[in-house]
C-alpha cells in the first residue's frame, strides 16, 4: 500500500523534539506594569491553558480572559507549537469605535452622520 501524499510532513510551525517530546513556549504578561515574562517547557500538545497554569501566577479558576499567540487572539483551549509566544492582554477600558465618535462628535460640535 503506497503512502498517502502528504504523509510523513509535519506542520511548518511545530518543531518538537521527538527523543523528548517537549516544547518551550515563552508567557508574556503584558497586563502588568513591568511586562512580565516566563518560559516553561511543556509536554507536545500543551494548550494555552496549560502555559498559563505552568507559570503558577494565575489559578485554574481565574484565568485571564484576554489571550493570544503572536498577537493573535486565542481560546484557552488552543493547541501550542514550540516557540510560541503566549501573551495576555490588559482588558480594554472603552470600545475603541465609541471613543472615535465621541471624539469626532466633540470635535465638530454636530452629531456624526450615518455612512451610506
Amino acid at each position: 500500500m503506497a503512502p498517502s501524499p502528504g504523509a510523513g510532513l509535519q506542520d511548518a510551525r511545530r518543531t518538537v523534539n521527538p527523543a523528548v517530546d517537549q516544547i518551550s513556549v515563552r508567557v508574556c504578561d503584558g497586563s502588568r506594569v513591568p511586562v512580565r515574562e516566563w518560559t516553561v517547557l511543556l509536554p507536545a500538545g500543551a494548550t494555552l491553558q496549560q502555559a498559563l497554569l505552568a507559570t503558577g501566577e494565575w489559578p485554574a479558576h481565574a484565568l485571564p480572559a484576554l489571550t493570544g499567540v503572536f498577537g493573535v487572539q486565542r481560546t484557552a483551549d488552543a493547541v501550542l507549537t514550540d516557540g510560541d509566544r503566549v501573551e495576555v492582554y490588559p482588558p480594554l477600558i472603552c470600545d475603541p469605535k465609541e471613543r472615535r465618535r465621541r471624539r469626532a462628535t466633540a470635535s465638530t460640535g454636530r452629531r456624526p452622520t450615518a455612512s451610506r
